[in-house]
């Protein structure tokens, strides 16, 4: 991983967004808000969240959108609240446990709880609305 950021660092004209565009080809790229994300209802099968809950301004209407596109499943991976060589600021990591707290109270049925690595915990949640899809 170390490599590819070295590789890849966006010149000063460039965003992160299009170096993954321009090298992640197997993926759609679709520019959204926290209020609308356009596309159809039900028409991702999984959303995963990358890194990108404790970015989150309206984390209600931002997971009211995820959850009108998704099938099935939802995957949370964001920071855990501890110094790391890279990442957010510590005061905007969100600890899992108010993360987890957040998604029962909007009615999400967590699946899985795991710390992933020592810097990042992640979470998998079916929406639900959706239906559950055996893999």
């Amino acid at each position: 991983m170390e490599n590819f950021f070295k590789v890849a660092e966006p010149k000063e004209d460039e965003t992160w967004a299009d170096i993954c565009k321009e090298r992640i080809l197997n993926v759609e790229h679709v520019k959204c808000s926290e209020e609308k994300i356009p596309l159809k209802n039900k028409s991702v099968d999984v959303s995963l969240l990358a890194n990108v809950f404790h970015e989150l301004v309206k984390p209600k209407e931002f997971m009211e959108e995820v959850r009108r596109i998704t099938r099935d499943r939802i995957i949370v991976i964001d920071w855990h609240p501890v110094p790391s060589p890279a990442g957010p600021p510590l005061e905007d990591r969100i600890p899992k446990e108010k993360v987890l707290e957040f998604m029962e109270k909007q009615g999400f049925e967590l699946l899985i709880d795991s710390d992933l690595y020592p810097y990042h915990y992640w979470s998998s949640s079916l929406s639900p609305l959706g239906e559950f899809l055996e893999l």
